[in-house]
């Protein structure tokens, strides 16, 4: 459903570039995501580039995709807008009484990388097998 909604949106995508959750990311609401951005992208013709969010700090370094990698760096006001936007999920980033010693539900590890003055963002074809990377 997801991935017919987005097809429908995207209409003829050859001129459009389509960022989404890296579809092995590790996270299933993140994988399918993922997944439907990449259906809905080789069906449109639309250009697909992928996010790793917690892949870089559960998965061991040689699980990831490096030859597809690129690096993006931030303008100030970028990084900025980027530290904004994890801090605007509170029940992500906050210590809630209804967690166990009071901790946040990501771990530091995880929010440390929403503090780099980078991106990384994999840019697999769309019509790329749907496999996890060896």
């Amino acid at each position: 459903q997801v991935a017919r909604s987005l097809t429908e949106l995207l209409g003829d995508g050859r001129r459009t570039l389509v960022a989404a959750p890296w579809r092995h990311d590790g996270h299933p609401d993140h994988d399918a995501a993922g997944r439907a951005a990449a259906v809905a992208a080789r069906a449109s013709g639309a250009r697909l580039v992928e996010y790793p969010l917690l892949a870089w700090t559960f998965r061991r370094p040689d699980e990831l995709p490096w030859e597809d990698a690129r690096c993006l760096a931030l303008s100030t006001e970028r990084q900025e807008q980027k530290a904004a936007a994890i801090r605007s999920h509170v029940s992500q980033v906050r210590a809630s009484a209804g967690h166990a010693g009071g901790t946040a539900p990501l771990p530091g590890r995880v929010l440390a990388h929403f503090h780099t003055p980078f991106e990384h963002y994999l840019e697999a074809t769309a019509t790329e097998a749907d496999q996890p990377p060896e």
